[in-house]
Order: structure tokens, then C-alpha cells, then sequence
């Protein structure tokens, strides 16, 4: 046997739990950095399952939840379907704008006008069960009177989406004259032709 080794086991003898505290601690330390990977693929998997946990248990909570907003969704629908104008009843659509005129107060300018319905314009656009039916209303009045008319449509039978409204003064040349002409686009909430 060498010197060298002589000494090794002389040491072995003498510091015996030394010895083996030292070697199950480079084991363990080898068996640790050979299983850190495997320490965060487990954590990340526990994540997951807890997060996959948390999905399922709110699915059950909002699906007892689903009969009843079932049935609000089919009222609203309902109700969006009556306050839909039919494109092809122009004359009880008129007659709509007519009476909320009359309603206000302010003077017709001869300016009710429909547009139609207005059709998507992109290829490929969904499908949708209503369309847009375009109006441009030109009234007269003051201003109480057309903030009445704007609220008397927007707080209508039908829903209604102005899309633009121009106020000038009446006359030019009487400035001292409180009457204003609106000038109103909008579109109504219409169900297509069948």
C-alpha cells in the first residue's frame, strides 16, 4: 500500500462518522441536483391541477346559473323583436316619427326621409339576425323642444342609434330669434324581410 493511501484509511479509522456524514451528504447533494428538474415539473403539474380545479368548479357554480340567464336572454329577445321595426311597414315608420313630432312640439321641414336598410358592407361579415334602418329627420324648433325630440327617440318604442345631429339657428337673419333647425341621422333597430 502507498503512503497516500495508508494515510486515507489511517484518517477513515480515526474520523469514522466524519466520514460517512461526508459521503451522505455528496450522495444526497447528487441526488438533489440530479431531481431539481423533477422538483419544478411537480410544482408546475400542482399548479396546473389546481388551476384546472378552479376552472371546473367555477363552470358548476355558473352553470346553475344558465336556466335562469337562458331565460333572460329569451325575454330580451323578445322584447328586441317587438321594438324592431319592419323595413317594409314604411308608413307605421313614419307615422312613428310623425307623432313623436307632434309630441314635441317642433315643425316637420319637410325633411323625413328613409334610407333602408342599410346591408353589411364587408365579404364574409357574420350573418345577423337585425339590421340597421337608416332615417334623416330636419326639424324646427327651440332647443327645449329638439333635446325633447332627441329624448323622445332615444327613450322610444324602437332602438335607435344616432349616428349624427347638426343644430344651426332657423333664420340667418334674425338673430334674435330662438328657434333652431336639427338636422338628425339615425338608424332604427329593423328585422330583414323573410
Amino acid at each position: 500500500m502507498s503512503l497516500e493511501t495508508r494515510h486515507v484509511v489511517s484518517f477513515i479509522k480515526k474520523q469514522p462518522v466524519l466520514v460517512v456524514c461526508v459521503g451522505i451528504s455528496l450522495a444526497l447533494g447528487a441526488v438533489l441536483y440530479l431531481r431539481s428538474d423533477a422538483l419544478d415539473q411537480q410544482t408546475q403539474a400542482h399548479t396546473d391541477k389546481k388551476d384546472e380545479d378552479e376552472r371546473l368548479r367555477k363552470n358548476v357554480e355558473y352553470a346553475s346559473k344558465l336556466p335562469a340567464q337562458l331565460l333572460a336572454l329569451q325575454a330580451a329577445n323578445k322584447e328586441a323583436q317587438v321594438r324592431a321595426v319592419r323595413p317594409r311597414e314604411l308608413s307605421l315608420n313614419l307615422q312613428y316619427f310623425y307623432r313623436i313630432e307632434s309630441e314635441t312640439g317642433v315643425k316637420d321641414q319637410g325633411g323625413l326621409h328613409h334610407g333602408g336598410v342599410v346591408k353589411p358592407l364587408a365579404k364574409g361579415a357574420p350573418k345577423t339576425v337585425y339590421l340597421p334602418d337608416a332615417y334623416a329627420i330636419t326639424v324646427q324648433g327651440d332647443f327645449r323642444q329638439l333635446v325633447d325630440l332627441l329624448r323622445h327617440i332615444e327613450q322610444g318604442a324602437h332602438f335607435s342609434r344616432e349616428l349624427s345631429a347638426v343644430i344651426a339657428p332657423a333664420s340667418k337673419e334674425d338673430r334674435t330669434s330662438t328657434k333652431l333647425t336639427l338636422v338628425l341621422n339615425l338608424e332604427l333597430l329593423a328585422l330583414p324581410a323573410p
